[in-house]
């Protein structure tokens, strides 16, 4: 027989060994409920594993940086944990890495990101007083006042009323620019010398500025894994979210795509590829429903609000967010009880019921910890 307070304490056979752990009992009927001890000791075996991002910027994401984790075993054991580095990129992509021990933390160096081949290239956006002109560029320095800097570090360039420029790290310097008058520009297969010098405004789009890349601590003994953590990494000086602004498309797009990392309990570890006619898209009270190949995607706006362009995070599952914004990626017999995550929606446009316009790149974890499953939605978009 239990009694309340009973819960979270062992059952005992009658040699009082540990059969169990106490969950619950039903009032009168002398029924209880346990945890056997077979769930209990998988439970210890796992180590708690402890790790703290580095942070991560536009700045040192193609250079080396250390990784340290520290891994401590509920139960003791004679055969020391060893632990390894995932980094992936949401395009799929790994990275091994062994990590050192040493003064009771795992420590590794290596680079987040592996830069491209070749010269970089960057797409310039240029604004002036009656139009305004696109194409791609190679990366090249310059000044800004006294200052030294690349165009894939800058964010955005204004020529007047007074010149300054604005870092992908946040910083706005002030200055005259110099070194960037004329660069030569791709349009239709050949190179096109551009005036900057009477430009309104100059945006940058520098290809790689850490498109959301995932971070995984796996701990083994003996050669098997016995416990991994993943965390999500995104520069945390390119956007609030970690999201990177899409492209303009030349004409709209529709499509479904999501990339579910290795021990994500809904996608499996596998890509997901949809095109538009495939989708099936409504208007909820809170934001937008898609369903595609037993597959159901919710994003809504928080408790009393609808869905706009923004970013949205700390988001929790929909509906029961309350307060926080709403996300669900769920399907195929598989869903969570709990889920966070975060979302941007690019592009929002609603006619009465219907959905004429959207784009939304997200992030979901599943139980709030589990690795991320990420992904894109567009509907006639005009973003690629």
């Amino acid at each position: 027989a239990l009694n309340p307070g009973n819960s979270g304490g062992p059952v005992l056979d009658r040699k009082g060994r540990v059969v169990g752990v106490v969950v619950s009992g039903l009032l009168g009927t002398r029924v209880n409920l346990a945890i056997p001890v077979s769930h209990v000791s998988r439970f210890v075996a796992k180590p708690d594993i402890q790790f703290t991002p580095p942070v991560v910027k536009h700045a040192n994401m193609h250079k080396p940086v250390q990784f340290q984790a520290r891994a401590v075993s509920v139960l003791p054991s004679k055969i020391p944990l060893t632990l390894e580095l995932i980094l992936s990129t949401r395009k799929g992509e790994e990275r091994k890495h062994e990590m050192e021990l040493a003064n009771g933390s795992h420590n590794v160096t290596a680079v987040p990101i592996i830069p491209p081949d070749g010269p970089r290239v960057v797409r310039l956006e240029v604004k002036y007083a009656d139009g305004s002109l696109s194409g791609p560029v190679i990366d090249q320095g310059f000044k800004i006042g006294e200052k030294t800097v690349k165009l894939s570090e800058v964010r955005s360039l204004r020529f007047q009323p007074k010149p300054q420029g604005v870092l992908y790290d946040g910083k706005i310097l002030k200055g005259e620019v110099s070194g960037l008058t004329v660069v030569p520009v791709q349009i239709g297969g050949e190179s096109q010398p551009l005036n900057l010098a009477t430009a309104v405004e100059v945006k940058v789009d520098a290809p790689g500025v850490i498109d959301s890349f995932s971070c995984t601590i796996v701990a083994s003994r003996s050669g098997k894994e016995v416990g991994r953590l993943s965390q999500t990494l995104t520069d945390t000086g390119a956007a609030k979210l970690g999201f990177i602004k899409p492209r303009r498309s030349a004409s709209p797009t529709t499509y479904l795509r999501a990339v579910s990392s290795k021990g994500d309990y809904i996608g499996q570890g596998k890509t997901y590829s949809y095109s538009g006619d495939k989708l099936v898209v409504r208007r909820t009270d809170r934001g937008v429903q898609i369903r595609v190949d037993g597959w159901t995607l919710l994003f809504g706006a928080p408790k009393g609000q609808f869905l706009e362009v923004g970013e949205y995070d700390d988001a929790k599952r929909y509906p029961f967010s309350d307060n926080h914004p709403g996300i669900e990626f769920y399907g195929q017999g598989r869903g969570a009880n709990i889920i966070s995550g975060k979302f941007v929606v690019w592009e929002f446009e609603v006619r009465g019921n219907q959905i004429v316009r959207l784009a939304i790149d997200f992030t979901q974890h599943c139980e709030e910890t589990q690795p991320p499953l990420e992904g894109s939605i567009r509907i006639n978009s005009s973003f690629e």
